[in-house]
């Protein structure tokens, strides 16, 4: 069987939505993470505008991280986003919301520490949710999928219904100032491990 590249555009529409498709496509990059050698990474995209979105190719690197998973999981700060997670309804596993300077969208799960056995699902360590490699070999599958289907409905939001005054945006995780899994939706590659994808 030929394969067929899709655009960023058309990779973020599927992982988007709330269908079978979505769900196999979080599992499918969710495993590729998960089988990585690495104990952390550094998931990073191309940055793409409104225009560069629907041709520029799906791709992503993992960028060897052992710094990261050393920290975040030494000191995993489940209250470092409290504030904006404790806003979301209660019914959402995953939640975004603006970083403090404006420049970024993040997404990051909620806890699931202390949820017992409720609901047949087992309590959880807070180092499952300090970075992204952790979280993808630990956390429960809903919740695994809740994150790329928001992370990436929020990426099509930014990109191309705000179209960010035609700035690009980068989609990524880094983790190294705050030990809780985050997506960054931003507008600079400040974090950017990956040469190639910082212009």
């Amino acid at each position: 069987a030929s394969r067929v590249a899709v655009s960023m555009k058309d990779g973020m529409t599927r992982l988007s939505r709330d269908a079978s498709e979505s769900r196999q496509m979080a599992q499918d990059l969710s495993a590729l993470i998960a089988a990585s050698p690495f104990d952390g990474v550094f998931f990073e995209t191309p940055g793409v505008d409104a225009t560069s979105v629907s041709t520029t190719p799906f791709e992503f690197v993992l960028v060897n991280a052992p710094s990261l998973a050393r920290f975040a999981e030494s000191r995993p700060d489940e209250h470092a986003f409290a504030e904006h997670l404790d806003r979301c309804p209660t019914e959402q596993t995953c939640c975004a919301f603006d970083n403090l300077g404006g420049d970024a969208r993040l997404i990051a799960p909620r806890s699931a520490i202390g949820s017992g056995v409720a609901d047949g699902k087992t309590k959880r360590d807070a180092k499952v949710y300090s970075h992204l490699a952790s979280f993808v070999r630990g956390a429960d599958e809903d919740q695994i999928a809740d994150l790329w289907r928001l992370s990436a409905s929020e990426y099509l939001r930014v990109v191309v219904q705000d179209g960010r005054a035609g700035g690009k945006t980068w989609f990524s995780t880094s983790g190294l100032g705050v030990a809780w899994l985050h997506v960054r939706l931003d507008s600079d590659p400040k974090y950017y491990q990956y040469n190639a994808f910082k212009v």
